[in-house]
């Protein structure tokens, strides 16, 4: 299964294209800014130009499903995950190696610590595959000639 939508393309560079697309209302809150920016009228992203197409084309550009979704995983919910195992490791040692400590406190420092460093990793994985085929939207096929 793949996410695709139509556009038209705005630039070609190389083996990437700027494609503009039509803002939808999920827009207002997404935060994949990474691969597509948008204003009021359009949201444009840097695809990969399969199909060879040039500037005023119509195209249709696809995201595999299965990559979006890993990488969705790992932008949001590994944090999330080492948030939560961090304040439990945290608790756990305030309760049990640390007496007379604020438990709170250290389930706190622990979780946010934990998270940062998960954020900062995730930072460093974003930016290797961020040039990888399998991880950006590709322009399969023209949708008509201009």
């Amino acid at each position: 299964m793949a996410l695709e939508e139509e556009g038209t393309v705005i630039s070609v560079q190389d083996n990437e294209a700027v494609v503009a697309l039509g803002v939808k209302s999920a827009c207002s809150g997404c935060p994949s800014s990474a691969i597509c920016s948008s204003d009021e009228n359009e949201r444009r992203l840097t695809a990969i130009n399969a199909a060879n197409a040039r500037p005023g084309q119509k195209v249709l550009v696809v995201m595999h499903s299965r990559m979006y979704l890993k990488g969705t995983i790992i932008v949001y919910g590994l944090p999330v995950v080492t948030l939560m195992a961090g304040a439990i490791i945290g608790k756990y040692i305030a309760d049990n190696l640390v007496h007379g400590s604020n438990p709170d406190l250290w389930a706190a420092g622990v979780g946010f610590s934990a998270m940062t460093a998960v954020f900062m990793a995730v930072r460093r994985w974003s930016q290797t595959v961020g040039g990888k085929a399998e991880y950006q939207p590709v322009i399969e096929r023209i949708l008509d000639e201009q």
